[in-house]
């Protein structure tokens, strides 16, 4: 009975961490991405950003076009 009780007290922990984990992320400017072969953790552009206006980036000019990242 008490292998029992430490289980299910020991499950509940993990989701109370899990969920207040997720908040965070959510609340912060962090992405969490997990799949079958990795666990991913990026940064999200700001939606506020005056360089990149939340688009995360740009396509630069020139005789050499790509994709810029923002710093945000």
């Amino acid at each position: 009975m008490r292998a029992r009780t430490t289980l299910l007290l020991l499950a509940a922990a993990a989701q109370v961490v899990a969920t207040a984990g997720a908040v965070a992320l959510k609340a912060s400017g962090w992405e969490l991405t997990a799949n079958r072969h990795e666990i991913r953790l990026s940064s999200r552009p700001r939606p506020r950003c005056p360089d990149c206006k939340g688009e995360g980036g740009w396509w630069s000019e020139g005789p050499y076009p790509g994709g810029e990242l923002c710093w945000c």
